[in-house]
């Protein structure tokens, strides 16, 4: 008899990596241009670049001449103070220049900021900031610690940015009322943020952050469109690094970008009070417009992709599109990033050969019962969505964060375990009792391994496992359910290494 009487829900998986960089390898004919132009252009851009850089730091440092702000002004900035703004835009269109943007092609009219007191941008290179200064002068949202940074942070303090703080949860409320005044304030600049929050390779729209459509104001989107056929320009999580990119860049005879307004969006009736319905209008117009698609990816999958690497596992098998349907695995988004991660490090010790997906005969191997490959069978049947005989990593992480949402709503499933463990007489599950129901269920076992995971389930270190530390022990290892539904009632459970 199995302790599951309902199947586990099966969630898409995701089709569209965002963060990652698809630039081609560079050629022979690639490698001849690049000598070439770096004999030539390259070092004028360089020295461009230094210029528009250094008196654009110069005038931001008049604009703010005796003003003690650090996260921005409390107030708007005075007209003659706001005169100095100028000429820190016409130095971003140089950038833009040293970066091989000679020109850029624009289409429809930005509104007056009367008409939208917010606008939003597709968020896909290091350049768009410069493209939004040069062309719009708003006020930008930018991460607190870019205002801490050299020359750039005293031009975005100038520029009167917005500046929130990423590590501080709280201070997204705050970060939120003050966009709400500003865009209800006519004397600031329009407001301006990429609601994607991070930046992606443009292949299609990720989640938005509510932000910009919390204050229920109109809304003018704007879309970047970057045109290439051997460098992307993006600035993926999975690419080149930023002096790199920039470098390459510098290194074309041109880049080529346009910006398109689209026309103004305001919150209708059905949108009153529901932020989220505002910006799924907002995305899916912007979408629209570029002729991708959007998903729900969100900004903290890119750290995924990190670990993966540096597992030494193809990235790609991390891409889950945490913002959709698995969103609802979770409590929040933070919650989801700290658990997928821990099911990476399970799922590594799994894929010994780093290919980001395992067979039944490995993941047996692994847990030593290569015998009784029957008791993984369950969870191969909960991971393997595509009934490929395999489970790749992120069918393993959609699959954990279904067992762990089941364990939840199923308090029944954990005492039906914990009684399967030997805990049904006195409440407390000891070694000896677990090691003896374990090798006559699964004979080839190492009971050392079992002796290892009673320790870690064993939290104040007293020698007995009592249900509350069996419980904690479960939610953060909700891969045993399904061995444990694999038994019958009167057997018991598996303790193994590394995977539980």
């Amino acid at each position: 008899m199995k302790l599951f009487d309902e199947p586990l829900p099966k969630l898409p998986i995701a089709s569209t990596n965002p963060f990652v960089n698809h630039s081609r390898s560079v050629g022979i004919l690639e490698g001849l241009k690049y000598l070439i132009v770096g004999c030539t252009l390259f070092p004028l851009r360089v020295l461009l670049l230094f210029l528009c850089l250094g008196l654009a730091n110069i005038f931001a440092n008049i604009s703010v001449l005796g003003l003690p702000f650090e996260k921005g002004p409390p107030a708007p900035l005075s007209k003659w103070r706001r005169v100095l703004q100028y000429p820190i835009c016409l130095c971003s269109r140089g950038c833009l220049f040293a970066f091989g943007f000679q020109w850029v092609h624009v289409k429809g009219k930005r509104a007056a900021r009367s008409a939208a007191p917010i606008m939003v941008y597709n968020h896909q290179t290091f350049v768009d900031g410069f493209v939004a200064v040069a062309f719009d002068n708003p006020c930008l949202l930018s991460a607190q610690e870019n205002g801490k940074l050299p020359i750039l942070g005293v031009i975005q303090r100038a520029l009167q940015c917005v500046f929130v703080d990423r590590q501080n949860r709280a201070s997204g409320h705050t970060t939120m009322e003050l966009i709400r005044k500003r865009a209800r304030d006519a004397r600031w600049p329009p407001v301006a943020i990429f609601p994607e929050g991070t930046t992606t390779n443009g292949k299609c729209l990720i989640s938005f952050k509510l932000g910009a459509f919390a204050p229920m104001v109109p809304i003018q989107p704007v879309v970047f469109k970057f045109s290439w056929s051997k460098l992307d320009p993006s600035w993926s999580s999975i690419g080149p690094s930023s002096l790199m990119l920039a470098a390459r860049l510098m290194l074309q005879l041109h880049n080529s970008l346009s910006t398109e307004y689209l026309p103004v969006m305001a919150p209708d009736e059905a949108d009153h009070g529901d932020p989220a319905r505002f910006a799924a209008r907002v995305k899916s117009a912007m979408a629209d417009a570029l002729g991708i698609p959007c998903t729900e990816h969100n900004l903290g999958e890119g750290s995924l992709l990190e670990l993966a690497r540096k597992y030494q596992i193809p990235p790609e098998y991390a891409v889950c599109e945490l913002g959709g349907a698995m969103n609802e695995l979770f409590p929040n988004p933070q919650s989801a990033i700290k658990y997928c991660k821990s099911y990476i490090h399970k799922f590594a010790v799994l894929d010994r050969r780093r290919k980001g997906w395992v067979s039944v005969d490995e993941v047996a191997q692994v847990l030593g019962v290569v015998s009784s490959r029957a008791c993984v069978k369950e969870v191969l049947r909960m991971c393997d969505v595509d009934s490929c005989n395999r489970i790749e990593m992120r069918q393993f992480m959609i699959a954990m964060a279904s067992l762990r949402k089941l364990v939840e709503k199923r308090p029944d499933l954990l005492r039906t375990a914990f009684e399967a463990c030997g805990g049904d007489r006195d409440q407390r599950l000891r070694l000896n009792e677990v090691q003896r129901a374990v090798s006559h269920c699964i004979p080839d076992l190492d009971l050392a391994l079992v002796a290892n995971q009673f320790t870690k389930a064993d939290a104040n270190s007293d020698g007995v496992v009592t249900f509350e530390e069996f419980q904690s022990y479960v939610a953060e290892n909700p891969e045993m359910l399904p061995i444990l539904s694999s038994l019958p009632p009167f057997n018991y459970s598996i303790m193994v290494n590394g995977f539980v």
